[in-house]
């Protein structure tokens, strides 16, 4: 008997994870829904759009959430949960790359 190769490399893809053309796709609409929204003046991104503001993975923003070192708001709508951020934090990030450091670090 013999076993299965899995296939390996840079395309190989998390099963949990879209593969790279749809998430650089995903990423891009993000950006630009961002944008307009900046540009519309509305007080809240998705963690998609924020992340993309701050040119992070969304997994990494929501490592952050979940961590308590960056700030969303947690809502529940209909059994399921969902995270959202509001502006004026990305802004101040976006203004000053160390708002939310650790002042005792």
């Amino acid at each position: 008997m013999g076993t299965t190769r899995q296939p390996t490399g840079p395309d190989t893809a998390d099963s949990t994870q879209p593969p790279r053309p749809l998430r650089r796709s995903l990423g891009a609409l993000a950006l630009q829904n961002a944008l307009d929204k900046r540009a519309a003046g509305v007080p809240t991104y998705t963690v998609a759009e924020a992340a993309a503001l701050l040119s992070v993975s969304p997994e990494h923003l929501y490592r952050l959430v979940h961590a308590g070192t960056f700030p969303a708001v947690h809502l529940h709508a209909g059994g399921h949960g969902r995270y959202v951020v509001p502006a004026n934090t990305v802004e101040k990030v976006l203004d000053d790359p160390g708002f939310l450091a650790d002042p005792g670090s």
